[in-house]
């Protein structure tokens, strides 16, 4: 379904499931996210070498502080048990990262 905006534009979902907003010919990315695929990819390869939730949830955290990001220290284990649960899936990790991080 697709529903018009007060503005007269239409909005639609992406192939990443978050709304844009066409105006005219213009499309305008409602919710862009905050890491590329290639990082969320290499973060999932690195979790996936490390059994221990503790040392993934350091991982996480290091990962969000150099890219000026912050995170809780029970947020970021929260997010390695569910990210560890959900078998370490791009989605589940690309998630995660979106809900936890803090800016700086």
């Amino acid at each position: 379904m697709v529903n018009a905006d007060k503005n007269g534009g239409k909005q639609t979902p992406t192939t990443s499931g978050a709304p844009i907003r066409e105006v005219g010919s213009e499309v305008i990315d409602m919710f862009a996210e905050k890491f590329t695929r290639a990082e969320v990819t290499a973060l999932r390869q690195e979790l996936m070498e490390i059994p221990d939730p503790f040392l993934n949830a350091e991982a996480l955290r290091v990962f969000l502080a150099s890219r000026g990001y912050g995170l809780g220290c029970n947020s970021a284990l929260d997010a390695a048990s569910k990210m560890g649960a959900a078998g370490c899936s791009f989605a589940a990790i690309q998630a995660e990262l979106e809900a936890v991080a803090l800016v700086m």
